[in-house]
């Protein structure tokens, strides 16, 4: 869940019982039982899909195609994105940015204004463009795409992927009816791309809580991998101010410790230090 929903299952007027709630949390994947401020609660955990081990996440992107990892600032999203393009399994690498201002024509196509130097003066007309989503996707039919998406949850997913949002998760292509982008007949058809070649990954930062929350038809669609803070990877890769002072870095883990009280997604990840 982007929003860690918590529940004060001891003290709120809820339909189950203490017990019922604690049998749950026992044979969840998702939940756990924590005390937090003096509170009781029942919140979202992830025990399973939670890892920082890059080997096994490059399986997880080449296994499932459609893969959001989430985790707090600082986990090595990025990092991992970088030996994704250095790993050679993907012939062709893009990576976009979500934000509030992205559109389904910029990420899908539509028309878009153009400058015409063939006339004189120069005029401004309209043509039809591919979005970057509909180019890596139509590259897709000869070349082992990915297409990463950074800070996902920042944008309106369900506006922007639009109606192209079925062709995730499934082993069944279609021809897809889309106008304005350039395409003869403006429809896509199942020739034009191969889903097997066609890797999304979207990264989700779980600390911020502004923004809107990926909804359930858009979830279903992906295999969510959480990431978490690692520090021993100072011992074996150290940054600079790891190896001219350790004492310096020790009190990150500390100020984890206190930070772990207001949720696990307000802790700060090791890549802070190596920012330094």
């Amino acid at each position: 869940s982007v929003i860690p929903y918590e529940f004060k299952y001891a003290d709120w007027p809820l339909e189950y019982s203490t017990d019922d709630w604690e049998r749950l949390s026992n044979h969840s994947n998702y939940l756990r039982l924590a005390s937090r401020s003096g509170y009781s609660i029942l919140a979202w955990d992830y025990k399973i899909n939670k890892t920082n081990d890059l080997d096994e996440l490059e399986r997880l992107v080449l296994c499932h195609k459609t893969v959001i990892l989430e985790g707090p600032p600082g986990v090595g999203k990025t990092y991992f994105y970088n030996q994704l393009v250095k790993s050679g399994k993907f012939e062709q690498c893009e990576l976009i940015t979500f934000n509030p201002a992205t559109e389904n024509s910029d990420f899908i196509g539509g028309l878009t204004p153009v400058l015409d130097t063939s006339t004189t003066p120069p005029t401004l007309k309209f043509d039809g463009m591919e979005g970057i989503f509909v180019r890596l996707l139509r590259a897709s039919a000869n070349h082992k795409i990915l297409l990463w998406i950074d800070e996902v949850n920042r944008g309106n997913v369900a506006k922007i992927f639009g109606e192209f949002i079925g062709l995730l998760g499934t082993d069944e292509p279609y021809d897809i009816s889309i106008k304005n982008i350039g395409l003869p007949s403006d429809v896509l058809h199942r020739t034009d791309y191969n889903l097997d070649n066609f890797h999304v990954v979207g990264t989700l930062n779980t600390a911020d809580q502004s923004i809107s929350t990926i909804d359930l038809a858009i979830r279903r669609r992906f295999q969510f991998v959480r990431m978490y803070h690692d520090f021993s990877i100072l011992e074996s890769s150290p940054p600079a101010v790891y190896r001219s002072d350790p004492s310096k870095v020790l009190a990150l883990p500390r100020i984890n410790a206190i930070l772990d009280h207001y949720g696990s997604d307000a802790v700060l990840g090791h890549s802070y230090l190596y920012e330094l």
